[in-house]
């Protein structure tokens, strides 16, 4: 008997998810918990195994559609199963899980006939059209093969069920593979990629961001010397503790110090209610670019982590980012946000909040200048550091007085550790 999969609950809190990459194709035969489907929930990529060995009947949904959690996405049918013709569509959408989204009544059948397949047009290519197919790969697989240039539809594969492993991409290439976008960029012309994935979700929050919250930027130049001593005094300890320390972490415990003076800085507005929510919890999250794009995974309680745990911590959250194993309740409910664009050289930029947050912290290269310092014209370390704020929530003046709180901190880090 046929299986009609939908999707599943992805998490607490989510609601539908983005079909990104069919790793199967009709008619193709899958083995039970082999990988089916990779979908994009809030900006996390999750990989969807099949529930039982059968046939891949129908592919229901496209890739780079978003869909309501329980919406009917593929069939599986029993092993052996042929697929046959799409039945017609009923009269109306696909019918999401009970109690998972708003639904519409389906077309009855006919007494004594058998139960449609699906409940909407198929779409794909037929079983055997290509008999390659979908290349079956782990994200991170994909992504080494994007890096490279490389169809991985077009890799051989020797793992179980054909899969595609890292190492066939080596044996791939030392075949003499030509790249991908070698021959389009030496033929000139255009290139076109649909928008879906994380960076589809990246320009639906950051749109909503601009169009919703009120942007103001403040910034100030803060001098990075005592910083700089501090991190070194604390590196022996760091690395006995097999820890790398970065500026980050002392930054995080400054930005905390000042946000307890400062409240409506780790804030969201309530629209519905009309109401500012100040939260007394300091979740921090810190943008970290990756191959697919701009992902904010959250450290949460930052202000009960010592340095070496935030430094600890923010390591393993950047390195599960980058690889794609974060989970998705890693990169949701921050209550302030830090962008560190300095790390690849910026000098100072003007980040968009990450809504519906009150504010983002934006982090400039630590640069030696010439400064005038206790009246005398000296080479220091200096970084710009700002805070982009929803106007809505706080004032200018506000902001001023934040910045200049961050800035002494900063430049007197012992500070920090006096606060209660």
């Amino acid at each position: 008997m046929a299986l009609e999969f939908k999707l599943p609950d992805l998490g607490e809190g989510i609601a539908e998810g983005e079909v990104t990459t069919w790793l199967v194709k009709e008619g193709q035969t899958i083995a039970e918990d082999q990988p089916m489907v990779e979908v994009m929930t809030d900006k996390a990529t999750v990989e969807i195994t099949s529930p039982r060995s059968g046939t891949v009947l129908r592919l229901l949904v496209e890739e780079g559609t978003t869909v309501p959690i329980g919406t009917l996405i593929l069939v599986i049918g029993e092993p052996g199963e042929e697929v046959t013709a799409a039945p017609e569509p009923a009269a109306g959408p696909l019918e999401p899980a009970r109690g998972s989204g708003p639904s519409a009544p389906t077309a009855p059948a006919a007494p004594g006939a058998p139960p449609p397949v699906a409940a909407a047009p198929a779409f794909g290519m037929a079983a055997g059209a290509r008999p390659e197919g979908k290349a079956l790969a782990a994200p991170s697989v994909r992504r080494l093969a994007r890096e490279r240039g490389l169809d991985i539809d077009q890799v051989p594969g020797s793992g179980p069920a054909g899969r595609v492993l890292a190492g066939d991409l080596d044996a791939f290439q030392r075949e003499g593979a030509a790249p991908v976008p070698a021959a389009a960029v030496a033929a000139g012309g255009e290139e076109r990629f649909k928008l879906k994935g994380i960076r589809k979700r990246i320009t639906e929050v950051l749109s909503e961001s601009v169009h919703k919250a009120v942007h103001v930027t403040h910034i100030e130049e803060v001098d990075a010397s005592r910083l700089i001593t501090l991190r070194e005094a604390t590196r022996p300890a760091a690395e006995a503790a097999g820890v790398k320390v970065t500026f980050l972490p002392f930054i995080i415990k400054a930005l905390i110090a000042t946000l307890k003076r400062f409240p409506m800085f780790n804030a969201t507005l309530d629209e519905e209610r009309g109401e500012i929510v100040w939260k007394r919890y300091y979740h921090i999250g810190v943008a970290v670019a990756t191959e697919r794009g701009l992902l904010v995974p959250v450290v949460r309680d930052a202000d009960r982590l010592s340095v070496i745990e935030l430094a600890r911590e923010l390591a393993t959250k950047a390195a599960a980012t980058r690889d794609g194993s974060i989970g998705v309740e890693d990169l949701q409910n921050s209550t302030i946000s830090i962008t560190n664009f300095g790390s690849i050289g910026g000098l100072f930029a003007t980040p968009i909040i990450n809504f519906p947050e009150a504010a983002i912290l934006g982090l400039g290269a630590v640069r030696e200048r010439p400064v005038v310092w206790e009246g005398r014209i000296e080479v220091r370390p200096m970084m710009y550091v700002g805070v982009t704020f929803d106007h809505r929530i706080t004032d200018g003046a506000e902001g001023a007085q934040f910045m200049n709180a961050l800035k002494s901190y900063l430049e007197e880090p012992a500070l920090i550790f006096m606060e209660p």
